[in-house]
């Protein structure tokens, strides 16, 4: 360690980043000249890891961890701070080799953290500062609007599945205290990619701890290629949604409910986008980007069409079961179907357009209607509003 008061180290991992990493670091010594560095190398091909030898050779604050392959950004972080919490730094930073995150802003990062740490039960202290692209003062450079939406969307995403006011869930640029990393888990973090930096906030905000966002201007790679693929969209949707799901029905546990109808509404919510999503990327891998964006749209028009047919039907059995004085129940839950299926197909995506089908077309419209007549009379007899008495047939005296 170098210099005086609270002990910083700032971890940058890095992979295939030499046309970046020298001037990333020699702006993180000049940002915040007492912290130390940690390079953690994953083998990179391009000599990354030998120009951060360099670098340690030529500075007793620049250190080095090499891994043995690609393994991931949450592995390599993982490791960067198993690191760090063996030498008693007691802030430990993280950034971007690529550039996109200016090493200025680390004074102000790592200011909140660096008082008196708080006492271990200490509930609300700050325990992680995120550098935040969408908070006021927030902003992001030469970045095309397909991406800004995406990490948008994501961010968005992320906040309502998991239930969070934290603006900008993704950031990989933030800052955490000594003991919120020692009381998260991090043996226990199994996520590899981006959805690390998610499954890091979601645990330091369980644990208790407060986090400030602090606005930086992101600014796009002007060198080497983003590390960003399909598997780790994938991984990131899967999981995100799955944490959301966890979070609800513990909730529903805890308060002796169960599931309401309202509550499973919110589950299918978060858990058919990421099903979708996969499904839709899996099409596309097969058949091609067009092929597939015409298949959507050919369904689409195909649900259409049945929507305006079977909704004409629907209607007119139901005028026609209210003309008659019969039991509207079996009209009034084909309307329904047909209005939920109508929606479904109109919604792009094959995971629904098949849910829809099955709604709308009167070959499978009966099996999905006795279904939910089922689960509705189910859920009743459970919650006490109907009751079920076992009953034996009597003959009558002779």
């Amino acid at each position: 360690m170098t210099g005086t008061g609270t002990p910083i180290l700032v971890v940058i991992p890095t992979y295939d980043e030499a046309g970046t990493i020298e001037r990333v670091v020699a702006e993180v010594r000049a940002a915040l000249p007492a912290a130390d560095v940690l390079v953690v190398d994953d083998s990179s091909p391009d000599g990354t890891g030998d120009l951060a030898d360099q670098l340690a050779r030529d500075d007793p604050a620049v250190h080095v961890l090499h891994r043995a392959g690609k393994q991931g950004l949450g592995a390599a972080y993982r490791a960067g701070f198993g690191w760090g919490l063996e030498r008693e730094y007691e802030v430990l930073a993280q950034l971007d080799a690529d550039g996109s995150h200016p090493p200025e802003y680390l004074p102000e990062l790592v200011s909140p953290l660096t008082g008196e740490p708080p006492p271990a039960a200490a509930s609300g202290a700050v325990g992680l500062v995120l550098g935040s692209r969408w908070v006021p003062g927030g902003a992001v450079v030469d970045w095309p609007r397909h991406r800004e939406m995406l990490s948008r969307g994501g961010s968005t995403y992320a906040r309502l599945a998991l239930g969070t006011q934290v603006c900008d869930v993704t950031s990989g640029y933030r800052a955490y205290r000594r003991g919120t990393l020692e009381e998260v888990g991090l043996d226990d973090v199994r996520s590899r990619g981006y959805c690390f930096q998610i499954d890091m906030l979601r645990r330091v905000l369980a644990a208790g701890y407060s986090v400030v966002e602090v606005p930086i201007r992101f600014v796009e790679r002007s060198q080497g290629e983003s590390k960003m693929s399909v598997p780790i969209v994938a991984e990131a949707l899967w999981r995100v949604t799955r944490w959301g799901a966890e979070s609800r029905l513990r909730s529903a546990d805890s308060a002796g409910t169960g599931l309401s109808m309202a509550r499973w509404l919110l589950v299918a919510f978060l858990v058919v986008p990421i099903v979708e999503i996969a499904v839709i990327i899996q099409v596309g891998q097969l058949i091609g980007v067009w092929p597939t964006v015409l298949l959507l749209v050919v369904e689409s028009a195909l649900g259409a069409w049945l929507v305006r047919r079977e909704g004409r039907r629907a209607w007119a059995s139901l005028r026609a079961v209210f003309d008659d004085g019969r039991s509207p129940d079996v009209a009034l839950t084909d309307a329904a179907l047909v209005l939920v299926g109508g929606t479904l197909l109109l919604t792009p995506g094959f995971v629904t357009d098949v849910v829809g089908f099955a709604c709308i077309l009167p070959v499978t419209r009966p099996l999905v209607r006795a279904l939910v007549v089922r689960a509705v009379a189910r859920r009743a007899t459970r919650s006490g509003r109907v009751r079920l008495v076992q009953s034996r047939r009597v003959d009558p005296p002779s």
